[in-house]
């Protein structure tokens, strides 16, 4: 891949490549706003960026094609919804520069792994040590949450001791980020076996105490690499955390019973469920009509700050707004340099690894709308220069 050289790289160099991941990579924002910091970092880029785009030949054009048809749709679908505002087009208009934003921060990532790899991990490192120690300290927490999007830090001003976030990374996004980055280093980069399973431990710790999500994340992969680790494991937790949990006094709140909730309440109620779980199985709402499948509503908002229909789930707000069609090309645009990757992905935990993200972006999209661009855009460049194939 023209613009990535892998020689000796000197100890500058390296410390600036480091803060340009800590600025790209999980999309910090400029204090109090939601103009993220990659907007500092991009036009240094600009050659890697063009190389990516010239030297990609058709998939380039594809990839614009699809994008072009999402936006046309999209705003088509808006004109003619019914009882459409500016809040819906506006939210539209921010998926598509997120999903464009996540192709920029995929090239500039891959380019800066393949100079200095340990950046990479020193980031899993300190965003860990960040989540764990705002999780205990509110004065990191306020200080933290000033760098994710303004919106979400008003609500996440408000849950202190239930959530915890890193720089930049909150929520599911952050707590799946940070796990598929771990997860990433520990089939490319580190060798040592006891590294890994620190590696792995202290970002399954920092993760799910953003998010319970990553737990979806944490099992597709022991299920997948470790079965039988995973099922001594998962029996002996399963027969033996009902007493655990009986002996320790959760206190019905904070972020340890936040994490352990579906465990709790099967000792409690005899089922694996959480609050959050129940309340998404109540938003699978669908088009009333035939027509609205294929165009849907043109709306996100029932008003500001209300979801459409009540509803957050990820595929159901996007089929609400443009129907049917306007999913499948989100899908495409999600998944095609994913695809674009598996060609490059020769060894088997590439490939491995180009599954999980698929599968991963698939199965979260039920639970908020997420994005896979930036990771397949990452594997892309990374594999296409790991392996030196011509197209």
């Amino acid at each position: 891949m023209k613009g990535c050289v892998n020689k000796s790289v000197p100890l500058f160099r390296k410390i600036i490549g480091f803060v340009v991941i800590l600025l790209t990579l999980g999309f910090p924002r400029f204090p109090n706003t939601d103009i993220p910091l990659l907007l500092l970092i991009a036009p240094m880029y600009y050659k890697q960026i063009y190389a990516v785009y010239k030297y990609g030949r058709m998939r380039s054009y594809i990839f614009i094609f699809i994008l072009f048809l999402f936006i046309a749709f999209g705003n088509m679908c808006w004109i003619y919804g019914a009882g459409s505002s500016l809040i819906d087009i506006k939210f539209f208009a921010t998926i598509t520069i997120k999903i464009i934003l996540n192709c920029i921060a995929g090239i500039i990532i891959a380019h800066e792994y393949v100079k200095n790899r340990i950046s990479i991990l020193l980031w899993v490192v300190l965003q860990s040590f960040l989540a764990l120690s705002a999780a205990m300290s509110d004065s990191i927490y306020f200080f933290l949450i000033k760098f994710i999007s303004a919106s979400s830090a008003e609500v996440f001003s408000d849950i202190f001791g239930l959530r915890t976030v890193g720089f930049g990374l909150y929520h599911v996004d952050g707590a799946v980020i940070i796990m598929l980055v771990a997860i990433f280093l520990i089939n490319d980069y580190i060798k040592s076996s006891p590294a890994k399973l620190t590696i792995f431990f202290v970002s399954c710790v920092a993760s799910i105490a953003m998010a319970r999500s990553s737990l979806i994340v944490i099992g597709l992969y022991l299920i997948s690499s470790a079965p039988l680790f995973f099922c001594v494991v998962g029996g002996v937790f399963y027969v033996t955390a009902p007493y655990l949990l009986e002996l320790v006094d959760l206190g019905g709140t904070g972020i340890l019973y936040e994490a352990l909730e579906p465990f709790n309440n099967y000792i409690l109620y005899g089922e694996f469920s959480t609050k959050s779980t129940n309340a998404n199985m109540n938003m699978f709402v669908f088009p009333d009509k035939i027509s609205d499948l294929i165009w849907g509503y043109g709306r996100f908002f029932e008003a500001p700050g209300e979801f459409f229909k009540n509803t957050d789930l990820g595929w159901i707000r996007l089929l609400l707004f443009g129907g049917a069609p306007l999913c499948l090309l989100f899908l495409a645009l999600n998944t095609f340099w994913v695809a674009c990757a598996w060609r490059y992905a020769r060894d088997y935990k590439d490939r491995y690894f180009v599954i999980l993200v698929s599968t991963l972006f698939i199965v979260l999209n039920f639970k908020g709308i997420q994005y896979i661009t930036f990771l397949g855009m990452f594997c892309y460049v990374y594999y296409r220069y790991k392996n030196r194939t011509p197209d």
